[in-house]
């Protein structure tokens, strides 16, 4: 997980899109909240 920086972030994002993969967005503070992750 990473965070949003603009060069990064579209690469990650059209890449994942593009080879067919799911993207799944976090809000800011949920990769600290275990339960949010697992849902």
């Amino acid at each position: 997980m990473t965070r949003c920086s603009f060069d990064i972030h579209v690469q990650e994002i059209l890449g994942t899109l593009m080879n067919g993969a799911t993207l799944v967005m976090l809000h800011p503070r949920g990769t600290l909240d275990f339960e949010y992750l697992a849902d």
